[in-house]
Formats: C-alpha cells, sequence, structure tokens
C-alpha cells in the first residue's frame, strides 16, 4: 500500500486528552504494516500522536486501526508503556513497524489495548486516564515510575477478551466495576492517594493491636536505642518476608555495613514481634494486582524511620515503650531494656 493510500486515524472523544493539538486529533496512518493472529492476517494502520502534556512521561501514544474494518475508537499498541516512544512509524521505517508488532505479538495475548481518558470530576476531582488490554488487564495514568500502584484487572469470564469487543463496550465494564468499592479497578484508582500508614495497614494485619500500633512500637524502640541517640544518625527498620519466615533489622544509611545489632535492640524486636505476629494480608493480595505489585516491587515490606530525636522526644517515647511494655516484659528486664534515658 503506498503511503497516499493510508487510511485516516481519528481519535473519538475519550481518546482526547485536554491538552492535545487540534490538529493531531484526525491525520494519516504514518505507516501500515501486517500482523498475524491465530491464523488471520490483519493490515495495522498505526499513527503516533502528540497528546500534549498530558502524560507524566511521554507525549506520544501510538494509536492504531485494523484497515477495513469499522470501529468506534482506535486500539493502542503494547500494554500500557506509553513511554516505550516507537521512532519506527514513518513512510520508510514500515518494516520496523512489522518488527515491533511481533514483539509485541511474544509479550502478550493480545498486544492491542484501549485507552480512555476521564475528564476532571467524572471519577474523581482529578484528570484520569486509563488503558485496558484486550486480555482484562488495564492500569491508570501509567508512568514507569508508577506503574505498580497503578495495575488492576477486569474480571472476565472463561476464554472471555475484549478482542472483538467494542469500545464503548469495555468502558461500560469498567465503569460498572469502579462502582463496585471491592473491585479491583476501584481498588486501583484510590492506591496511589492512600499514605504509607494507611497502605501498611491494608498489607498487613496483626495478630494482636494494629498495625499502627506495631509501626509505633517499633519507632519508640528505635528512638531510645543508644547507637541512635549517640550517633543522631538515621535508622530504619524494615522488614522481609522469606520461606514464611519475619524478621526486622535495622541500619544506618548509608553506611549499613557498620551497624552491629546490640542484644538490646533484639530483645526489642523479639519482643515486639511476638506480641504482635505481623502477617502480609493474602486475601487482600490475592484480589488486588498493585497490593501484589506494592509487595513484589520492593525487598522492603514496611519501614519505620527515626531521625535525629531531641532528648524531650526520647523521653516521651521512652514513657510510650515502658507503658506498652509494662504487662509483656518483667520490670527488672524493662529497666535493662530502656537504659538511660
Amino acid at each position: 500500500m503506498k503511503r497516499r493510500d493510508f487510511p485516516f486515524i481519528t481519535l473519538a472523544p475519550w481518546e482526547q486528552f485536554a491538552s492535545t493539538p487540534p490538529d493531531e486529533i484526525a491525520g494519516r496512518a504514518q505507516n501500515v504494516a501486517p500482523f498475524e493472529w491465530r491464523g488471520h492476517t490483519f493490515q495495522v494502520a498505526a499513527r503516533q500522536v502528540d497528546c500534549g502534556d498530558s502524560l507524566r512521561w511521554s507525549k506520544r501514544i501510538v494509536f492504531a486501526s485494523f484497515v477495513g474494518r469499522e470501529d468506534e475508537a482506535n486500539w493502542v499498541l503494547g500494554s500500557g508503556r506509553y513511554y516505550d516512544e516507537p521512532q519506527t512509524t514513518y513512510g520508510s521505517s514500515r518494516l520496523r513497524l512489522e518488527k515491533r508488532l511481533n514483539r509485541l505479538k511474544q509479550s502478550f495475548s493480545f498486544p492491542f489495548g484501549r485507552v480512555f481518558h476521564f475528564p476532571k470530576g467524572e471519577l474523581t476531582p482529578e484528570a484520569r486516564w486509563v488503558f485496558i488490554a484486550a486480555n482484562g488487564s488495564g492500569c491508570w495514568d501509567n508512568t514507569p515510575f508508577a506503574q505498580p500502584d497503578s495495575l488492576f484487572r477486569l474480571s472476565l469470564g472463561a476464554n472471555e477478551a475484549f478482542v472483538e469487543a467494542p469500545a464503548l463496550a469495555v468502558r461500560a465494564r469498567l465503569l460498572e466495576e469502579v462502582g463496585r468499592p471491592d473491585s479491583d479497578a476501584r481498588f486501583a484508582l484510590d492506591w496511589p492517594a492512600r499514605s504509607y500508614a494507611q497502605r501498611q495497614s491494608l498489607l498487613w494485619q496483626t495478630r494482636r493491636g494494629s498495625v499502627a500500633q506495631l509501626l509505633h512500637v517499633l519507632r519508640c524502640a528505635l528512638v531510645v536505642h543508644p547507637p541512635l541517640r549517640d550517633a543522631q544518625a538515621e535508622w530504619i527498620w524494615w522488614l522481609e518476608e522469606g520461606s514464611g519466615l519475619l524478621s526486622c533489622s535495622p541500619v544506618i544509611p548509608p553506611h549499613p555495613e557498620f551497624f552491629e545489632e546490640t542484644p538490646r535492640l533484639r530483645a526489642w524486636r523479639r519482643a515486639i514481634f511476638e506480641f504482635f505476629e505481623p502477617t502480609l494480608n493474602r486475601a487482600l493480595l490475592q484480589r488486588h494486582v498493585c497490593a501484589r505489585r506494592a509487595i513484589t516491587s520492593t525487598d522492603t515490606l514496611f519501614e519505620v524511620q527515626s531521625e535525629k530525636t531531641t532528648h524531650h522526644e526520647r523521653l516521651e517515647s521512652a514513657l510510650q515503650l515502658r507503658d506498652w511494655a509494662q504487662d509483656k516484659i518483667a520490670p527488672r528486664k524493662l529497666k535493662l531494656l530502656l537504659g538511660s534515658i
């Protein structure tokens, strides 16, 4: 097909961002290449669109359509990885577009998806946009940095996919699930706005007390720890999980090799974890993709940070730690653990 015969690609209203230049709404495809899928060969027309400043990483999205097929909207290449800008859709690079399609085919069950832009006030006070892949996986406001926070999956039936579904049907399914407070799409929409403490209270559960109390007691134990008090350094507890076992260790950034856990700090760690017995909220992790990614994307599952403190802050922490531990640790041992504040 000659370039002058390439079809036009026009953005649907929900594919347009507030900052999309008017002359980008409609334009001739920059390339056409074949794509083979389950014994069928499609001719894919693609155009790279400048969406203005609406996207936080890349300004450009590659919109595509299947030549000869009627559709009320376009497809987007990839699975939300809009920052992977293909400089490959222009005239002499036709073969490169075909290679890109084949590469995507190896990575995803169907390397096309729909994109929907929601103006301010429609879903949240801020404008939001979402990518929905043909297999039902999606992401909100995707960037390479925030991606784990935004992933979700629409609940599809067995063997169901959005390969043939009209864009408006996909949008209706999304809005239906966003309207359910317990859905994965709703959870992912709200997840980035949650504070660190709110996230930890959802990701973790304790046999006794609460996650908030656990974090507070851990911080108090750090504040009264003599090496922290004397060095006036910054310390962090981190909790890691491996083989079903939980452990907690502090470090002194940026030189963790200088750290050696003292018997006093080890005793506090054991007492705190024996009381609270924190475990991951497996039920939540099974239901929500972004919660699972929050756990698997880092070795640190939660942190308790204590910066330089004053004598008054250390005294207050010691009193709070004593109040918490007085019915859990023998008085003589508790006095040794608190030391001289």
